[in-house]
């Protein structure tokens, strides 16, 4: 499973090791300086967001090993991976619990909460709730920044094949008579079927788009994803920034016929009784 950077200004102070389960980034004044965006390194589901300041420690409630990871993120990926982001700014945090996020998408900003010597991010993935080195899952992408005094150069992998940029999609016309959704983001992609690993062909361009099909895979695991089929053959995940309007009822005709009828038996009885 190969997923992104998360963060596009790539500084590693401290590398995955057998007393440090996790990768460090730091970052650069020319690159959004300390209050840099972090990026969910792939699509998933939130499961754990915690909010907390650096001598408050919930963690020992959710479940975590010591209590050192501040503010932070777990995102929950298919085929049994988990990706956590710690150390985030205190009121910095933009997803809750159960919101499907995409890959790249911002979800929070570079802090210094919990037990930490400095603004930085600290990177976990996990592989069936195994700490892995994250270094061996994400990569490069062409517009992220790889700092020349990063450590861990020899570890640091690149997208030699970067996904479609090629906006796809043709929206239409809002009509609340019809199955509909709009999309108000410009990062969500159109795939040629409703799963994670069907084809990428582009990104769909923002508007709004007739519902065709709705596939509903959230009870995979493999997915997780309720998915919706475009009036022009792409599908797309339900995800924050598209929302789903289903059709109104349509008002009956008017029976001219019948309200005619009505005023003329009206006036004939009140004519018979004068």
């Amino acid at each position: 499973m190969s997923m992104q950077m998360p963060i596009d200004y790539i500084g590693i102070v401290r590398g995955f090791t057998s007393s440090h389960r996790g990768v460090d980034f730091g970052w650069n004044s020319n690159y959004g300086g300390p209050g840099h965006p972090i990026l969910a390194a792939d699509e998933g589901t939130v499961t754990t967001v915690v909010i907390s300041s650096r001598n408050n420690f919930p963690e020992y409630q959710q479940g975590l090993e010591p209590a050192v990871y501040g503010t932070y993120i777990m995102i929950k990926h298919g085929s049994g991976m988990e990706t956590i982001y710690g150390h985030l700014a205190f009121d910095s945090v933009l997803v809750k619990v159960g919101d499907k996020v995409l890959r790249g998408q911002r979800i929070g900003t570079m802090g210094n909460t919990g037990t930490s010597s400095g603004t930085h991010l600290h990177f976990e993935v996990r592989s069936n709730g195994e700490r892995v080195n994250g270094l061996n899952y994400v990569k490069v992408q062409p517009n992220q920044v790889v700092s020349v005094n990063t450590n861990c150069k020899d570890q640091i992998q690149y997208e030699t094949a970067p996904e479609p940029v090629n906006m796809v999609g043709n929206p239409v016309a809002r009509d609340m008579l019809k199955d509909q959704i709009q999309v108000s983001i410009d990062i969500l992609r159109a795939r040629s079927g409703p799963y994670l690993m069907d084809n990428v062909l582009g990104y769909l361009r923002p508007g709004w788009y007739d519902v065709m099909e709705i596939r509903d895979m959230r009870e995979e695991a493999s997915n997780g994803y309720l998915w919706y089929l475009t009036n022009d053959g792409y599908w797309c995940a339900q995800v924050s920034g598209v929302v789903y309007y289903p059709k109104q009822e349509q008002p009956p005709e008017p029976d001219d016929k019948a309200d005619w009828e009505l005023v003329y038996n009206t006036a004939k009885k009140h004519v018979e009784l004068q």
